[in-house]
């Protein structure tokens, strides 16, 4: 991807997508899983293309060991990374352990060991991909509070990391990483945002509505039905019954 603006410097975003094999089980039992798998792909098609439109970012990289969340990455021009591949790269850096949350962040790990490897961008940000109402300027917005606070005189050496928190307070939507050699700390999951904050991540807290809107259950839906979402994810909100009244 080449939307990156000459004068901002770009952040390379890792976006992981589990296999769609029992994906957001908790939309059951209203939603059938057929439905379930089509809305995390349209959800991730949306979240790609704001990704994208934003002029913070200079490339986008999923990582997901499904065949079908990678074609449409792959059809939205990100870069796919196998999440056994990303494993077996975290674990020779010793990144890896046991346990889902463990495997989330490990993948995330190994899939940034291989950017870096690749490409050593000044910047990294680890975005959840069921955000189908983010806007491009809300991660425009983001990604310049991140930086600025990596950047900030009184900031403690090395830090360069920060966090967004979703709209419950509990989880975590966004990480970024600013510097190429600064360690990432993930800890995506369960209470993510205190622990994230406990590691000496700095909570940004912008107004940015739909880059803290992600969705697992119907409540969520109906939260992101009305921001308005993407057009792949309004379709699919109609299809299982939930209208979109704002769809972008």
């Amino acid at each position: 991807m080449t939307t990156r603006a000459a004068a901002f410097p770009g952040v390379h975003v890792i976006v992981p997508v589990k296999n769609l094999a029992g994906a957001k089980s908790r939309l059951t039992p209203g939603i059938d899983e057929s439905a379930r798998r089509g809305l995390v792909l349209a959800m991730l098609e949306d979240t790609l293309r704001s990704l994208s439109a934003s002029p913070a970012v200079s490339a986008v990289t999923v990582v997901t060991p499904d065949a079908a969340v990678a074609a449409v990455a792959t059809r939205c021009g990100a870069c796919c990374v196998d999440e056994q591949q990303a494993l077996i790269r975290a674990t020779a850096d010793g990144g890896a352990s046991g346990g889902p949350r463990a495997s989330l962040n490990a993948a995330l790990t190994g899939a940034a060991y291989r950017v870096r490897d690749a490409a050593a961008p000044a910047h990294l940000a680890f975005v959840q991909a069921d955000l189908p109402s983010l806007r491009p300027g809300e991660f425009t917005a983001a990604a310049a509070s991140a930086i600025a606070s990596a950047a900030a005189p009184d900031a403690p050496a090395g830090h360069g990391r920060a966090y967004i928190a979703d709209r419950s307070g509990d989880g975590t939507t966004a990480v970024f990483v600013s510097g190429a050699t600064t360690r990432l700390r993930l800890a995506f999951g369960t209470d993510s945002s205190r622990r994230h904050a406990a590691q000496g991540a700095v909570a940004l807290h912008g107004s940015w509505p739909g880059l803290r809107a992600d969705v697992d259950t119907v409540a969520d839906l109906h939260h992101v039905r009305r921001l308005g979402t993407g057009t792949a994810t309004a379709a699919m909100l109609r299809r299982i019954g939930v209208p979109d009244t704002n769809p972008r």
